[in-house]
């Protein structure tokens, strides 16, 4: 990222955020209905503390081959949209959809699945949108908590 130094949140704690949670995403994927098609999510995660935003991109499950039926395969666009939309907007795409419908621009995606805190945007696809949004939920968490106790050690070292 290009702020390591100053903030808490780094590459490490991201990638580690998402192997945490990556058997629980597996999981559900295999889990009927939960998938529309494929049964891989793709995650992209934007961070943006103010000095530029840093992209992180992740690929999730069994990545089988693309059938022409399920549509043009564009998931990984689709992930980075939802991430977009979220980080634009600073709020979740679910609620946008639903609320505020009109902050879409023209040719953007109406999609759950992109989820928006505190300079943390993460848009999920690939699964059904409520999953993708539920997936994307699972690692904002993970990366809190990840955050929250590297604080707390930070804070007990300087005691």
């Amino acid at each position: 990222m290009n702020s390591a130094n100053e903030y808490l949140l780094d590459k490490d704690l991201i990638n580690r955020s998402v192997e945490i949670v990556e058997p629980s995403i597996e999981a559900l994927l295999r889990v009927p209905g939960m998938t529309w098609g494929p049964k891989h999510v793709n995650i992209c995660i934007l961070i943006n503390l103010g000095e530029g935003t840093d992209r992180f991109g992740f690929t999730v499950g069994q990545q089988v081959e693309w059938n022409p039926k399920w549509g043009e395969d564009n998931i990984q666009s689709l992930a980075y949209e939802k991430a977009f939309i979220s980080a634009r907007e600073q709020n979740n795409t679910s609620s946008l959809s639903v609320n505020s419908p009109w902050l879409f621009r023209e040719h953007e995606h109406l999609y759950s699945g992109g989820i928006y805190y505190a300079g943390i945007s993460i848009g999920v696809s690939g699964a059904d949108e409520i999953v993708d949004q539920h997936i994307a939920e699972m690692i904002l968490f993970q990366i809190m908590l990840f955050a929250r106790m590297k604080a707390k050690t930070l804070k007990n070292s300087q005691v």
